[in-house]
C-alpha cells in the first residue's frame, strides 16, 4: 500500500532570491520592493538602490 499524495508539487523558479533581507536593509515592505521589481509600481530611486545593493553582495 503506497502513502503520500498523488499530485506532484510544482517546483518554481525564485524571481528574485533574498528579496525580504534586501527589503530590509532598504528599509521597505517586501511586498512594495516586490511590486516595483515586477513594474507593478514604479519608484526609480527605491530601484536603483536595490540594484545597487544587489551588485555589491
Amino acid at each position: 500500500m503506497k502513502t503520500g499524495s498523488k499530485h506532484k508539487i510544482a517546483r518554481r523558479r525564485t524571481r528574485f532570491p533574498h528579496i525580504g533581507k534586501a527589503a530590509a536593509q532598504l528599509g521597505v515592505e517586501r511586498t512594495h520592493l516586490w511590486r516595483v521589481l515586477t513594474g507593478e509600481r514604479k519608484s526609480a530611486s527605491l530601484l536603483a538602490r536595490y540594484e545597487a545593493l544587489a551588485a555589491g553582495g
